[in-house]
């Protein structure tokens, strides 16, 4: 008897106690959350938000799908993290690159949740690592010849395709290309960047066009006139103003790259032009090498005066197609004699001829410059690097994994160095050092 009767007292409480839970009132859904935010890179993504009033809920959910519609209930998704309150943000690390994910941020107070407040984000390229070679029908590339950097973005002219490819310069993602219209781009060859806009010599369009880099918006081109472009190759920026080998004409056009209002048209025998090619500014002097004079003229920049024009002797200029500075020196690049031809930059004086050797230069044709590291760009299908302080060879880059072929022009973006391919139709990218 005394057992029947503990059992028929647990059955009497156990029934009530259910009978009270059934009556409790379920909780008041909590407020949605509200200004999420997300941020993204190529392996996580950072979420924030403002919580609802504190007090009134006790956490926020947070589930993931792929794609662009964000899961619809706190059941659906994959759940990413519950964050307790107050807490605003969580980190979600196990994200692909160059993917796009929606989220759903769901408040809850025990089992009773808020409405769905959603986002959705894509991941970001993973940032370039070894060498990569950039071609295809995408990237537009048609005897890609320069190649100019912006502090974001690379920028390569297209001289047979008469369009310039804008990429992004941390993950070789295609931009944009320019062409057509009112850009006037016809067979373009130089380009130059001035801290906002892009300045292209276009060749057949005795033309130049000026682009803002930050939206590829047209600005102007510059032709007809007192500018008297005839052939334009090479184009540098410096002091406010613009500047322009004219190839056919044997003269370089000064303008300013604020207005673009011409300056003024050099030429005549006290500048030595003869087949100017590559042109520079560099401190209070303009430099020009001449192709077909074998030989460097120099210019004030400030007023075009003809400074000197260096040939013979010791320089042995033999078509110099390029010229760059280290510190206090300028570097001549020597196409027909495979040498490179050092230079004291305040007076012309002859320092010495690299050539030969470990050097290996073929038909070099431009230079890339970092404090005193010079990579000097070789038609022969190769880089050569070394020390502008003491002229000691680093390395020579070549071979099939960088597929250069016909390379034409060289930039330096951060820590890694852009190619264009004249003949691969293509770029190659790969660390500087």
């Amino acid at each position: 008897m005394r057992s029947i009767g503990a059992a028929c007292l647990v059955v009497s409480v156990t029934i009530t106690m259910t009978m009270a839970a059934s009556t409790l009132p379920k909780a008041a859904a909590p407020s949605p959350v509200s200004g999420v935010r997300a941020t993204a890179t190529s392996s996580s993504v950072t979420l924030s938000w403002s919580n609802p009033a504190a007090g009134t809920f006790t956490g926020v959910m947070v589930r993931r799908a792929e794609g662009h519609k964000a899961p619809t209930a706190p059941t659906s998704g994959t759940l990413i993290a519950r964050v307790p309150a107050p807490r605003r943000s969580t980190v979600d690390p196990s994200v692909s690159a160059d993917t796009t994910y929606s989220y759903a941020l769901f408040a809850y107070k025990g089992t009773a949740y808020s409405r769905s407040t959603a986002i959705t984000v894509t991941t970001s390229r993973k940032p370039l690592t070894g060498i990569n070679v950039f071609s295809g029908a995408s990237y537009g590339f048609n005897e890609p010849f320069s190649v100019a950097y912006d502090g974001t973005n690379v920028w390569v002219t297209n001289t047979d395709a008469s369009s310039v490819t804008e990429l992004n310069a941390a993950t070789g993602t295609l931009v944009r290309t320019i062409s057509g219209g009112s850009f006037g781009i016809n067979r373009p060859l130089g380009i130059a960047f001035d801290g906002t806009h892009l300045w292209v010599a276009n060749a057949i369009g005795n033309s130049v066009t000026e682009i803002y880099a930050a939206t590829g918006k047209w600005v102007r081109t510059l032709s007809g006139g007192s500018y008297g472009f005839n052939h334009p190759y090479a184009i540098a920026v410096g002091d406010g103003d613009v500047w322009v080998t004219d190839y056919y004409s044997e003269a370089v056009t000064e303008f300013s790259a604020s207005t673009g209002r011409w300056v003024r048209t050099l030429s005549g025998g006290s500048y030595g032009f003869d087949g100017p090619e590559d042109i520079a500014v560099h401190g209070v002097d303009v430099w020009v090498t001449n192709y077909l004079g074998e030989s460097v003229s120099e210019l004030s920049a400030s007023d075009g005066r003809a400074v000197r024009t260096l040939s013979g002797g010791p320089y042995g200029f033999n078509g110099p197609s390029a010229v760059g500075f280290t510190g206090t020196d300028a570097w001549v690049a020597n196409y027909d004699n495979d040498t490179v031809t050092e230079l004291v930059d305040s007076t012309g004086a002859w320092v010495q001829t690299l050539s030969a050797g470990s050097y290996a230069f073929s038909g070099p044709t431009a230079f890339a410059v970092r404090g005193a590291d010079v990579w000097v760009l070789n038609d022969g299908n190769s880089v050569t690097e070394f020390d502008a302080s003491s002229g000691s060879w680093i390395k020579t880059l070549s071979g099939a994994r960088y597929h250069f072929d016909a390379p034409t022009g060289i930039a330096l973006a951060g820590t890694r160095l852009w190619v264009t391919n004249e003949l691969g139709a293509s770029v190659t990218e790969f660390p500087a050092s």
